[in-house]
């Protein structure tokens, strides 16, 4: 399921490349699926969908290089040329921040929002 996922997001990436005045955009779908997924499959290792979105973008990346032809003294110079403000290295990394937070952090508010002093308060107020 989660190769398939890949590839649906992959593809999708591919279909949303445009290259703007600040250079390529790629629309990154594993961002809102990944995190979701990694809520409802805590089996997942997190890290995993660090690597999955890195290859989304570096698959993005790599396509829009070659379907423009930006091949330059034998290297093609597009490919993570930001460094560390480039997506490659950032959008995995948000992906993985929003992964932990959806998946720790809303199990960490479900057990907070039911302690006993939250049902006592409500008893008091009806």
């Amino acid at each position: 399921m989660l190769l398939m996922v890949e590839a649906v997001c992959i593809l999708a990436s591919w279909v949303s490349l445009r290259w703007g005045s600040t250079g390529l955009h790629i629309f990154n779908l594993g961002f809102i699926l990944f995190p979701i997924i990694a809520y409802l499959r805590p089996s997942i290792p997190i890290a995993l969908f660090y690597a999955l979105d890195f290859l989304i973008e570096l698959s993005g990346d790599v396509w829009s290089d070659l379907w423009t032809r930006h091949f330059h003294q034998g290297w093609y110079f597009g490919i993570g040329g930001a460094g560390f403000h480039d997506a490659l290295f950032l959008v995995p990394l948000e992906t993985l921040i929003a992964c932990i937070v959806l998946r720790y952090g809303l199990a960490f508010l479900s057990r907070y929002m039911s302690r006993p002093f939250l049902d006592e308060y409500r008893d008091t107020q009806r």
